[in-house]
């Protein structure tokens, strides 16, 4: 990966940049609202800074899809951010969500894990890639709620002991909470205490 640009993504500015915006362009960011009805049943808690539209979304496409690499950084302050703003600093591990296999040697990188890199290092909690994607799904992008929960069903699979452990998981996105949900099972199944969710924004089903 090449990381670059002190600029800011939006304008071009050299002013003193917060997740590779100057102060002007982050009123641009839209706040989500606080999730508290998770209506999930293995995840414990979720967490997420903006709605998923205008500058943060162009961020989000362009780190994953058009090579956008320097983006990690700021993405990644800002889920530091959140993990430091919701007291969740005491937890064990940061653990991105996989990706499938085929996709991540096209792409070269998992997103998520770059962002947990850079959080790690921000708030000393280890960023570990606890999960495999053990089964081969659908784009979830192209499915109802009821049809994602079943196209990720027994899509993960943890391979360590995690007895009284407390775990992050971390993505792009909250869309539904079926892969958030489905990768915290997998966990549990392993020992996991408490799992949380971190994702710098949400989408339409929150």
């Amino acid at each position: 990966m090449i990381f670059s640009k002190n600029k800011c993504y939006l304008c071009g500015s050299e002013l003193e940049l917060k997740y590779n915006l100057c102060p002007i362009c982050q009123k641009h960011l839209v706040k989500a609202k606080i999730i508290k009805d998770l209506h999930l049943e293995y995840l414990d808690k979720i967490f997420v800074a903006y709605k998923y539209q205008g500058v943060i979304r162009d961020m989000i496409l362009d780190f994953k899809f058009r090579d956008k690499t320097y983006l990690y950084k700021g993405l990644g302050d800002l889920v530091a951010d959140i993990i430091r703003e919701n007291q969740l600093t005491d937890y064990d591990y940061i653990c991105p969500v996989p990706m499938k296999g085929k996709d991540l040697r096209a792409r070269g990188y998992n997103q998520a894990y770059e962002m947990g890199k850079r959080a790690e290092a921000l708030t000393n909690i280890d960023c570990i890639e606890l999960l495999y994607k053990v089964k081969d799904t659908k784009r979830q992008v192209d499915l109802g709620y009821i049809e994602r929960r079943k196209n990720l069903k027994e899509a993960f699979e943890c391979r360590c002991d995690l007895s009284k452990k407390k775990v992050i998981i971390l993505d792009d996105i909250l869309t539904s909470g079926a892969t958030a949900d489905e990768a915290a099972r997998a966990l549990k199944e392993k020992g996991a205490e408490d799992v949380a969710f971190v994702a710098p924004c949400s989408g339409s089903f929150y």
